[in-house]
């Protein structure tokens, strides 16, 4: 059986946004970061993947991204 895994291009279609917003995430939130991007779970060459199952780990990371109205804590400002 062989894995599919999304490219940037299908995780951002699914969170609409587009491949180069992922990558910038990517590259403005890197592991060791306050707040890492979800690694992906294999790259090929320097092609990055996800596994599909991991889309709703990574619309929580978008969700609570300081400037969407939260603090790096997730408290909603009112």
């Amino acid at each position: 059986m062989t894995a599919r895994y999304l490219s940037a291009a299908e995780v951002g279609a699914l969170l609409d946004v587009g491949r180069s917003t992922v990558g910038k995430w990517r590259e403005r939130h890197p592991a060791g970061s306050a707040w890492p991007f979800p690694e992906p779970d294999v790259t090929v060459g320097d092609v990055p993947g996800w596994l599909p199952g991991r889309v709703d780990e990574i619309r929580a990371w978008r969700d609570g991204l300081p400037g969407r109205g939260r603090t790096s804590a997730g408290v909603v400002h009112r």
